[in-house]
C-alpha cells in the first residue's frame, strides 16, 4: 500500500513538471529552493560578499563543492516530504567543474563603484547520463572554504535532491531539483546561496591613513612634499584599493589605487592619504621623496601595535614598508626645521663695552674737575 502512495505521489510530482515544461518554462526556481525546467543541465548558486563598504571586491573566484548524500538503503528507507524513496546520490550526476564557480573581478570596477555588498552567480552542473534509474537522487552541497585573505567563509550544507523521470519510452529527464538548508530546527527549503564576510563583521580588511607634519621655527608650512605610495595584493591579485586624499587637510578627494603600481601624492602641513581594503597580507611601501632634504629632520611615526611583524622603517631615506593588522593605523611623517638662535653676543662684546663705560666714567670726571 505504501508503495503505491510513493507511486503516485512521483507520478503526480512528474506530471506537474511535465505540464510545466510544455508551457516552455527553462531553468527557473519556481519558489524558493525549487528549480524547474524541461531537462534541467545546471542550476544556480549565489555567492555573496557583505563588505564595510569601503573596499573594492575581490580578484578571485569562488568553488563549490558536491558529495554523494545518503539514501535508501536494504535495512533503511528514506523518503522526502511527499511520501517519495530517496536514493543516494550518484557520482557525476551533479557535479562542478572549472566553469562553475562564481567570479569576482577588482579590474571590472571603477573608483566610483564601491558597495558594501558584491554578488555574483556560480552554478552546478547535471548530467542525466550518470542516472541508471529514475528516482529521487540525495546531494550534499556546500562552498569550497577560501583562502583568500580577509575572507570568512559560510559554512552552510544544504541537501539537494535531484528529481529523475521517464517518459513511456523510457527515456530519462531531469525536471525538479529541490534544495533545503541545514539549520538547527531541521532543513529548511532555500535558494543556494553562500555568503561571505570580507569585512563587515569579521575585522577581515583594514584602513591605514599617511599624515603630514610640517614645524619648527624656520618651517614653511604651505612647503609641498611628495610621496609615493605602493600597495602590493597578497599572491599577486589584482587588487583594487580606495583612497581618500587631502593635499591640505580642507579639501578630500577620493582616488584609487591598484595593486603594485605606485603613485605620487603632494602634501602640505596636515595632509594625508587614507588607504582602505587592506587585508592584512597585503603590503605597503611609502617614501617621502624630499625626506631630510632643505634643512629638514624628517621622523616617521608608526605604532607597531597596528602593524604586522614585517614593519620596516628608514628615516633616512624617508621609506617604511609595512603590512596592516587594525583598523585606524597611522603612519606619521613629521619634517621639522629649526633655526639656532645666537647666543655668547655678551660674552663677545662685553670688554670692548667696559672700556667703553670705564672712558665714560673717566670723561665724567674729567669735566666735573675742569670745571671746579
Amino acid at each position: 500500500m505504501k508503495n503505491k502512495m510513493i507511486s503516485r505521489s512521483f507520478a503526480a510530482a512528474m506530471a506537474t513538471a511535465t505540464m510545466l515544461s510544455t508551457m516552455g518554462l527553462s531553468v527557473c526556481a519556481a519558489s524558493e529552493g525549487l528549480y524547474q525546467g524541461d531537462n534541467l543541465t545546471e542550476i544556480p548558486a549565489e555567492k555573496i560578499l557583505t563588505t564595510d563598504g569601503t573596499t573594492y571586491q575581490p580578484d578571485t573566484t569562488f568553488s563549490f563543492s558536491v558529495s554523494n548524500g545518503n539514501g535508501t538503503t536494504e535495512s533503511t528507507q528514506v523518503t522526502d516530504d511527499k511520501g517519495n524513496l530517496v536514493y543516494a546520490g550518484v557520482t557525476g550526476g551533479l557535479y562542478t567543474d572549472a566553469s562553475c564557480g562564481a567570479v569576482f573581478s577588482a579590474a571590472s570596477q571603477s573608483s566610483d563603484q564601491i558597495q558594501a555588498i558584491y554578488q555574483a552567480n556560480g552554478k552546478l552542473k547535471l548530467d542525466v547520463t550518470a542516472f541508471p534509474k529514475p528516482g529521487v537522487f540525495h546531494y550534499l552541497v556546500s562552498e569550497t572554504p577560501s583562502t583568500y585573505d580577509g575572507i570568512t567563509s559560510d559554512t552552510n550544507i544544504y541537501d539537494v535532491y535531484v528529481y529523475v523521470y521517464t517518459d513511456d519510452a523510457g527515456n530519462l529527464s531531469i525536471k525538479n531539483v529541490v534544495a533545503k538548508k541545514q539549520t538547527p530546527k531541521g532543513p529548511v527549503k532555500a535558494d543556494l546561496t553562500f555568503s561571505n564576510d570580507y569585512g563587515k563583521d569579521n575585522d577581515g580588511t583594514h584602513d591605514v591613513k599617511i599624515t603630514k607634519t610640517i614645524a619648527g621655527n624656520q618651517a614653511v608650512k604651505s612647503q609641498n612634499f611628495h610621496f609615493q605610495v605602493k600597495v602590493t595584493a597578497k599572491d599577486g591579485a589584482a587588487e583594487k584599493y580606495l583612497v581618500k586624499y587631502s593635499k591640505d587637510g580642507k579639501t578630500e578627494t577620493t582616488d584609487m589605487l591598484q595593486s603594485g603600481v605606485q603613485k605620487e601624492y603632494e602634501m602640505t602641513n596636515e595632509g594625508y592619504v587614507l588607504v582602505y581594503g587592506l587585508s592584512e597580507g597585503d603590503v605597503v611601501d611609502v617614501k617621502e621623496k624630499e625626506a631630510n632634504s632643505d634643512g629638514y629632520t624628517t621622523t616617521i611615526q608608526a605604532n607597531t601595535t597596528q602593524f604586522g611583524s614585517n614593519l620596516i622603517k628608514n628615516e633616512a631615506t624617508g621609506t617604511l614598508q609595512t603590512s596592516v593588522k587594525k583598523d585606524g593605523a597611522i603612519i606619521g611623517y613629521l619634517n621639522e626645521k629649526n633655526g639656532v638662535i645666537p647666543t655668547g653676543v655678551m660674552a663677545t662684546v662685553g670688554p670692548s663695552l667696559i672700556l667703553v663705560l670705564a672712558a665714560t666714567g673717566l670723561g665724567v670726571a674729567f669735566f666735573r674737575k675742569k670745571a671746579e
